[in-house]
C-alpha cells in the first residue's frame, strides 16, 4: 500500500511545542524527496505550510496572523496548530499551544514572558495529518515603566532634567528619552544612554515642568513629571561705592550698588533691597530702591548698632541674586561740655551726653592727643544712663587736645566726642586776684580797723594786685609805706577759703603791726568773720586755720593758739618766716 501521512487528530497536541532544533529537523524531514515506493498518487495528502505568517509582540503575548496553505492539496485543512517555545529551553520558561478550527486564521498566545524571545509554529492539520509549520521568531514586549527622576534645574530660558534608567524596559531595549516642557510644549528626543537632558527657548520668569518619557519598539512608556523651576536671566549685584567703615550712632551710611547683566550691562528699573544683620539675628530692611537707566542704586540708611550689610535682588525674569556689602560699626554719639581756657592748678570738669544710653557707673575716658596717639589723661563714669563726668587736673601749663571716648562693647564701636584744644594758662598773683574779686563769698575790708583811711585796705591791695601792681603799704605808725609783693600761696588759700565758707578778710599788706610784721612783706593775711560770725575765743575759726595749712601756710595764730597776744578776735595766716604777727 502507499505510505500514508497519520491523521492530525491521531498525533499529540503537543507535536510543534518542541525545541527549535527538533522543529528545524522535522522541516528538513519534511523537505526531504519521497521515497521511491511512495504512491504519489494518493488524493489525500497532507497540507503545505501556511502562508504569510506574521507576529505583533503584546505585552506578555503575541498576536499570530497566517493565510491558508497554498490550493495543492485534496483534503480541506480541519485545524491549525499554534505554538510558542522558548528558544532557549534552559531559561525554565513555559511552551505555550493553541488549537484553531480551519476557518481561524488568527489567535493571540497570552502567558508569555516579555523579553524572552520564543519561536512560533503554526502547522496545517487534514484527515490525512499534519503538514510542514510555518515558522518564525518573536519575543513579548511592552512599553518600558517611568524614569526615576533625581534633579531639575533652571537657567537663563532652559530647564534641565536629570534621571535614571526606568526600573523596567518592558522587553526590548530603551532607544530614547523625549523630555517635553510645559506648558511650552518643547521637547527634545535624546539617545538611550543620556540620563539628563535640557530644552531650550523657553520664557524667563514663567514656571516650568519637564516630563521625562522612555521610548523602546513597543512605544512611548511612562511620563515622570518633575516638579517646577522658573528659567531666569542671569544677574549680578556690585557694590560700587562701599559704605564708611564706622558711622556715629544716628549718622546714616550711603552706599552705591549696581545690578549687572551676564554681559556686565546694567538692568535698570529693578528692585534691590538693602538688609542689616545685628550679630547673628534675622536680616531686616534697611532701604528699598530701583535702579536708574544705568542699573546703578544710591542707599541712605540709619542702623540701630553694628551690622552686616546684604544687598538682595528680588526673582522675576532675572534670576535672584545677593551680594555682601561689608559691615559697618555704629559708633556711640558722644558729646562734651568743658571750659575752654583754664590756669594751671585748676580741673577740668567735662560732662556731656552718650547715646544710646550705658549702664551707670561705666567707664568713659578723657584722652590727650600726644605723638601722633590718644592717651588716656583721666577716668570718669556715667552718672545717669545718658550722661557722664570726667576729671583732669593738668600736670602744666600749654594747650591740650583733648576727647572723650566712649570704649567700644558687643553693639556699638568706640564713640568719641569731636576733639577741643584746652588752653592751661600759668596761675599768677593777678589771676587768682581777680578770681578772689569775683567770688561774692569773700568780702575784702574797706576801711582799717584804727579808723585811719588810705589806700592801703584789703580791698584795695587786691584791686592793685589784679591790675598786675603790688600791694600798697599802710604808713602810719608801724606801717613802713610803700609796696610789696604778694605770696602767690597766700592768695590761693584765701580763693579756696571761698569755696568753703563766707569769710571777711581785714588785712593783708596795710594797717599797722608790730615793727617787721610777715604782712608788710605780703606773706600774711588777718580773718575776722566766717559765715557771718566774729572770730573770738569761742568763734568758728578752726575751718580756717585748717584751710591755710592745707595750703601751705608755716603760721597760724588763732585764739587757741595766740603766743605773742592780740589774735582773739581774728585767725592770722602766714607763710614765711616765722614771727610775732
Amino acid at each position: 500500500m502507499p505510505l500514508r501521512t497519520p491523521s492530525v487528530l491521531s498525533r499529540p497536541r503537543l507535536l510543534w511545542a518542541v525545541p527549535t532544533v527538533l522543529l528545524a529537523a522535522a522541516v528538513a524531514a519534511a523537505a526531504a524527496p519521497p521515497p521511491a515506493y511512495a504512491d504519489t498518487t494518493d488524493p489525500a495528502t497532507v497540507p503545505g505550510a501556511p502562508a504569510s505568517l506574521t507576529i505583533q509582540p503584546q505585552d506578555g503575548a503575541l498576536a499570530i496572523q497566517w493565510t491558508a496553505p497554498a490550493a495543492d492539496t485534496t483534503a480541506t485543512v480541519t485545524e491549525y496548530d499554534v505554538a510558542a517555545v522558548p528558544a532557549d529551553p534552559a531559561n525554565g520558561t513555559t511552551p505555550v499551544t493553541a488549537t484553531t478550527d480551519g476557518a481561524t486564521m488568527s489567535v493571540t498566545l497570552s502567558g508569555l514572558a516579555d523579553g524572552v524571545a520564543y519561536v512560533v509554529t503554526v502547522a496545517a492539520a487534514n484527515t490525512a495529518g499534519a503538514g510542514l509549520p510555518a515558522t518564525a521568531d518573536a519575543t513579548p514586549r511592552t512599553v518600558p515603566s517611568a524614569v526615576v527622576l533625581t534633579g531639575v534645574s533652571a537657567a537663563d530660558h532652559t530647564a534641565t532634567a536629570t534621571w535614571q534608567p526606568p526600573a523596567s524596559t518592558g522587553g526590548a531595549a530603551i532607544e530614547s528619552y523625549v523630555v517635553t516642557a510645559q506648558p511650552s510644549g518643547r521637547s527634545v528626543t535624546v539617545t538611550a544612554d543620556a540620563t539628563s537632558a535640557s530644552v531650550a527657548g523657553l520664557t524667563d520668569g514663567a514656571a516650568t515642568t519637564l516630563s521625562v518619557s522612555p521610548v523602546n519598539a513597543a512605544g512611548v512608556g511612562a511620563a515622570a513629571v518633575t516638579a517646577a523651576v522658573t528659567p531666569r536671566q542671569p544677574a549680578r549685584l556690585v557694590v560700587v561705592v562701599p559704605a564708611a567703615r564706622v558711622v556715629t550712632y544716628g549718622g546714616a551710611i550711603h552706599l552705591t550698588a549696581a545690578l549687572l547683566d551676564a554681559a556686565g550691562h546694567g538692568l535698570p528699573a529693578r528692585r534691590v533691597v538693602l538688609l542689616y544683620r545685628v550679630g547673628t539675628g534675622a536680616y531686616r530692611t534697611a532701604g528699598i530702591g530701583t535702579t536708574n537707566s544705568l542699573g546703578r542704586i544710591a542707599f541712605g540708611a540709619t542702623l540701630p548698632a553694628s551690622a552686616a550689610l546684604l544687598l538682595n535682588h528680588d526673582p522675576d525674569a532675572l534670576a535672584r541674586t545677593t551680594a555682601a556689602a561689608g559691615s559697618v560699626l555704629v559708633a556711640r554719639k558722644v558729646t562734651e561740655s568743658a571750659p575752654r581756657a583754664i590756669r594751671l592748678g585748676q580741673v577740668v570738669v567735662t560732662t556731656g551726653a552718650v547715646s544710646p544710653r550705658r549702664p551707670i557707673g561705666a567707664r568713659v575716658y578723657l584722652q590727650r592727643l600726644a605723638s601722633g596717639h590718644w592717651w588716656t589723661v583721666a577716668t570718669g563714669s556715667m552718672t545717669t544712663r545718658s550722661s557722664y563726668r570726667v576729671a583732669w587736673k593738668p600736670a602744666g601749663a600749654g594747650t591740650y587736645t583733648l576727647r572723650v571716648l566712649v570704649p567700644a562693647d558687643a553693639l556699638y564701636a568706640s564713640g568719641a566726642a569731636p576733639a577741643w584744644r584746652q588752653h592751661v594758662a600759668l596761675e599768677t598773683v593777678a589771676t587768682v586776684s581777680a578770681d578772689i574779686l569775683r567770688n561774692t563769698r569773700i568780702t575784702l575790708a574797706t576801711a582799717h580797723e584804727s579808723g585811719v583811711s588810705d589806700n592801703a585796705t584789703a580791698k584795695a591791695d587786691m584791686l592793685a594786685l589784679a591790675a598786675g601792681h603790688w600791694a600798697p603799704r599802710s604808713a602810719y605808725q608801724n606801717a613802713p609805706g610803700g609796696s610789696t609783693p604778694v605770696d602767690l600761696r597766700l592768695l590761693r588759700a584765701l580763693r579756696g577759703l571761698g569755696t568753703k565758707a563766707r569769710v571777711e578778710v581785714s588785712e593783708i599788706a596795710g594797717g599797722s603791726h608790730a615793727v617787721g610784721s610777715s604782712h608788710y612783706r605780703g606773706e600774711a593775711m588777718d580773718i575776722t568773720v566766717v559765715n557771718g560770725v566774729s572770730i573770738s575765743a569761742g568763734g568758728n575759726y578752726s575751718l580756717v586755720a585748717s584751710v591755710c595749712r592745707s595750703y601751705g601756710a608755716s603760721v597760724v595764730y588763732d585764739p587757741a593758739y595766740d603766743p605773742y597776744g592780740g589774735h582773739g578776735n581774728h585767725v592770722h595766716c602766714q607763710w614765711g618766716a616765722l614771727s610775732s604777727d
